[in-house]
């Protein structure tokens, strides 16, 4: 197996951070594909660092935020931000976030002048964050956080953020400090959709009365899931709008195969822009990355599945491929101006991965080892053509990596358990995936280096994840 070269993948890993940088989340800028150009392969492969800036990642204290009114909630929400803030920090591996039983007897302080510089130096801290919270009318918080550096004895960065959401309050802190700090996108404000079978309901009278799968949402880290569906049916591969506000995902609650778009806040809505039937069936929907249109599978011309594009308001339907083979699992590139797909075209019984032009020209076959290829995704950024999907390795699948600009592909996770359905964070640094390792289908994210594999979802099985884009 030929192996992807550090300076492939750390394209892909910094070419968000390298746009974060240049732009807010809410106006970065959409290049052609064109523009997604890999540096040339080098003839030794290296150790892949996730650092976005070159050393050791710095050491910050995070000591319990100081509360300012004295009652338990707010004492609870002191434990609530300094726990949450802390694991935000550490996931992105651009803090090293020292262990609390380290610093045990340093005093607090609720201002710059008052920090103990030098025992914080003495411990080898080279930032301290210093936070404060206090009770709000209507049960919210107003929160702090001045983040001090020990070596300039100075404000690296500050944030004062008000609600009752304390998760959300702390993710805030987290990415701000991220941006300003190293440059990198954080994403602890994003969200991670999937399928699950935890309710343990049944539905029809097919495959020993399957379970059905009900689509969930979650944080980031697997906290917070929620149901989204409750139709006691079929429903996989949910795909998020841009904007986080909905998701397209496919359905069999009419007795077949469909896509529905359905609003998740706010006045809950749907729509079947595919305008599926008894003898259409339409499978695995993605949207587009200007949230304007949906790629599909489809039996709309025939029994053989092919892709098809729809606008997402149902109109202006166009098949895109014509073929006698089964075609699906479509999936846009970041800029929108391609689809990467699966067919079974060669006509050996073994699925492979295909890319064209958003309008269905310029197909091309991706020329790689990978047997019963599958899931195939972009990853995000400007500095390269990256995907991610399953392959077929022994008795199970594994995740690889493929650069469509010098055709090199390495090799994710290594035979623990079956692993499949790749889905990148926003920021092109971690990815989301469905693993057998802990006995039934769960899901877990491992940073791009293959580092830090962490379990998402304990109950019932769970399918199909999907990572959403950077929300507000």
């Amino acid at each position: 197996m030929r192996r992807l070269t550090f300076l492939a993948v750390a394209a892909a890993i910094c070419a968000a951070t390298w746009l974060s940088a240049a732009a807010a989340p809410e106006s970065r800028p959409v290049a052609s594909d064109a523009d997604y150009a890999m540096p040339q392969s080098q003839e030794k492969t290296l150790d892949i660092t996730m650092m976005n800036k070159p050393g050791l990642p710095p050491h910050i204290a995070v000591p319990p935020f100081v509360v300012l009114t004295a009652d338990q909630t707010t004492q609870d929400a002191s434990r609530a931000l300094t726990e949450v803030l802390s694991a935000d920090l550490k996931f992105e591996r651009e803090f090293d976030v020292m262990p609390a039983s380290s610093y045990v007897g340093v005093p607090s302080a609720q201002t710059i002048e008052a920090l103990p510089y030098d025992r914080w130096t003495q411990l080898g801290a080279d930032f301290v964050a210093l936070g404060t919270v206090k009770a709000a009318p209507g049960g919210k918080f107003e929160v702090e956080i001045r983040v001090v550096s020990m070596k300039e004895r100075r404000q690296s960065y500050g944030a004062q953020v008000t609600g009752s959401n304390l998760r959300r309050l702390a993710h805030t802190i987290s990415d701000g400090m991220h941006k300003t700090m190293r440059a990198v996108d954080g994403v602890a404000m994003t969200r991670i959709a999937f399928s699950s079978t935890r309710d343990g309901e049944r539905y029809g009278k097919t495959v020993e009365e399957r379970s059905a799968k009900e689509i969930y949402i979650m944080d980031y880290d697997g906290a917070n899931q929620q149901k989204v569906t409750a139709n006691h049916s079929l429903n996989i591969s949910a795909s998020w709008c841009p904007d986080g506000q909905c998701l397209a995902y496919m359905t069999y609650q009419s007795g077949y195969p469909d896509i529905v778009l359905q609003n998740i806040f706010g006045q809950i809505g749907r729509s079947n822009p595919a305008h599926g039937s008894d003898s259409v069936h339409n499978y695995l929907p993605r949207i587009s990355p200007d949230g304007t249109k949906i790629a599909y599978g489809s039996t709309l011309k025939g029994n053989a599945m092919d892709i098809y594009v729809v606008n997402r308001d149902g109109t202006n339907e166009r098949r895109l491929t014509n073929n006698a083979a089964s075609e699906g699992s479509p999936a846009w590139s970041p800029s929108g101006n391609l689809l990467a797909f699966t067919s079974d075209r060669t006509g050996t019984n073994n699925t492979k991965i295909y890319t064209m032009n958003a309008d269905g020209t310029g197909l091309k076959r991706i020329e790689n080892d990978c047997s019963h290829c599958d899931r195939p995704t972009f990853a995000p950024g400007l500095n390269g053509l990256l995907l991610a999907y399953s392959t077929q390795t022994g008795g199970g699948n594994d995740i690889e990596f493929y650069d469509l600009n010098n055709g090199q592909a390495r090799r994710l996770t290594n035979g623990e358990g079956t692993n499949e359905s790749p889905s990148f964070a926003p920021n092109g640094r971690h990815v989301l995936f469905v693993t057998t390792r802990w006995g039934k289908e769960q899901l877990a994210v491992v940073d791009i280096d293959g580092k830090n594999v962490r379990r998402l979802t304990e109950l019932g099985a769970n399918t199909y994840p999907n990572w959403s884009g950077f929300l507000k």
